[in-house]
């Protein structure tokens, strides 16, 4: 019963930061050239959402003003949405169940539409059959996007809390 008390504690902690974070990204709170990911594993439920600059992406912040700039944004939707292209789950035996983007040059009020700063907001969930096996995951977003250089990884994953960055060559987290 402590275990699982414990556990929820440390989700609970866990998703205030990640509230509090969010609520300062959607303030401008950016940052060009970095991408946020927070990582949860709850029993045999993985969940991976991703923050990424929409400059770093399409090359621009600002609504689609031509076909090329709309041709733009309909690659990097694809792009995501192919989640095997930038994220590989390492052992866990785990599914992809579903994806959800969140387009920010996607139908938004007037106020949104003209913002300055616009991300891509990225909701990935597996199911894992072996959940205790999950020992790390690879992002390959910088090898996509040249214009992320750092990608900063939050985690909650068998019961521990974690953060790390990953620069350059490094692709790789490990939950330990």
């Amino acid at each position: 019963m402590h275990s699982k008390s414990l556990r929820t504690g440390l989700y609970i902690g866990l998703i205030i930061s990640l509230v509090q974070i969010n609520v300062t990204n959607a303030q401008g709170g950016h940052t060009h050239g970095q991408a946020h990911i927070y990582i949860i594993l709850d029993d045999k439920k993985l969940v991976v959402d991703a923050t990424l600059s929409a400059s770093d992406i399409v090359g621009f912040e600002y609504q689609p003003k031509n076909e090329a700039e709309l041709q733009s944004v309909d690659t990097a939707l694809k792009t995501i949405a192919n989640t095997e292209q930038w994220l590989l789950i390492v052992n866990g035996a785990c599914t992809h169940q579903s994806t959800v983007i969140d387009n920010p040059f996607g139908t938004k009020s007037p106020e949104a539409a003209h913002a300055d700063h616009n991300d891509f907001a990225i909701s990935v969930k597996y199911n894992c059959e072996k959940p205790d096996e999950l020992t790390e995951l690879e992002v390959k977003l910088t090898k996509i996007y040249s214009q992320i250089h750092d990608i900063e990884i939050q985690w909650l994953v068998h019961g521990k809390q974690g953060l790390a960055y990953l620069h350059g060559n490094t692709q790789k987290v490990r939950f330990e």
